[in-house]
């Protein structure tokens, strides 16, 4: 077993919901999620349904671990075989996995069983689709194979923020699907898109020194060089805008929760997740180091 892995079940083992590490063994992934195993308990604890179930933060959390997490911070040479592999799993659920790679055979396994919930997995699937393609692009821009711009960016985060998925899992996890004609409307277009925004504009801030170190892109330097501003200026924009952004969400959300009851669930969860966005970062610093202009 991964060293990492073994020591962070011991220490966190109190917000780890029952039934993870048991499949995170039984899948042999212990070094893959060993870094990331109190990120995903914290982001589960925090930004899940208020009345979520054990079994249901357990599959969050693996989610999040096996689709999430370990694609965010995959950097090796391979990766676009890697991020190939994860899309022909999504390509043939319910067959075998794409190659023998443990975390790859963890992916087939993981989507089996969310599609034993017996609700369409339509969306989810084309938001996962959709966080492959922008991972493919980051890798490519961090090794200077391609370019962005602050607007590109922008998109992309919209996707890589993960709260796009987040909601289509839980639709499914918790049983509330939302059908096509009610994603149609403003109420629930607007709230998603409101609570991604939050959640990224927060998350450039709290990663701006990682990413640097790493060569990853960060809207708060793509601002700066594309207004002529210094670094400390971008970042309070950012941040005036992510408060306004708040406030809009708020209307957003509100008339979601007067819609169908699965809208109103889809609206307590995108509510927990903009109330929470800020105390899951400060309870994981060694992931999210807090910025001056917060």
């Amino acid at each position: 077993m991964s060293e990492e892995y073994r020591r962070a079940i011991e220490q966190h083992g109190e917000r780890i919901p029952p039934g993870f590490d048991e499949w995170v063994r039984s899948q042999h992934i212990e070094s893959e999620v060993g870094p990331n195993v109190y990120t995903v308990a914290t982001w589960t604890r925090h930004c899940s349904p208020p009345d979520a179930t054990g079994p249901q933060r357990a599959l969050a959390c693996t989610d999040l671990a096996v689709c999430f997490f370990y694609l965010d911070d995959y950097q090796a040479e391979d990766y676009r075989t890697l991020f190939d592999e994860y899309e022909a799993n999504l390509n043939g659920i319910g067959g075998a996995a794409a190659s023998e790679r443990p975390i790859t055979v963890a992916h087939c396994e993981l989507l089996r069983r969310l599609r034993g919930f017996g609700h369409p997995m339509t969306w989810y699937i084309e938001q996962e689709h959709k966080l492959l393609d922008e991972y493919r692009l980051r890798n490519d821009v961090s090794r200077g194979a391609a370019t962005i711009d602050y607007e590109r960016y922008r998109d992309s985060r919209l996707v890589t923020i993960y709260v796009y998925q987040w909601v289509e899992l839980w639709q499914l996890l918790a049983g509330f699907p939302v059908s096509e004609s009610e994603r149609t409307t403003a109420a629930y277009q607007d709230s998603v898109r409101l609570t991604s925004t939050y959640f990224y504009l927060g998350n450039e801030l709290y990663s701006l020194q990682r990413d640097l170190e790493r060569g990853d892109p960060n809207l708060v330097p793509l601002l700066a060089q594309q207004t002529g501003i210094g670094l400390d200026e971008a970042a309070a924009q950012l941040a005036a805008e992510r408060d306004e952004v708040a406030k809009q969400f708020e209307d957003a959300v509100g008339q979601l929760m007067a819609g169908t009851d699965n809208m109103r669930r889809c609206g307590v969860l995108l509510q927990q997740c903009v109330d929470s966005a800020t105390a899951a970062r400060h309870d994981n610093p060694d992931r999210y180091r807090q910025p001056d202009t917060v």
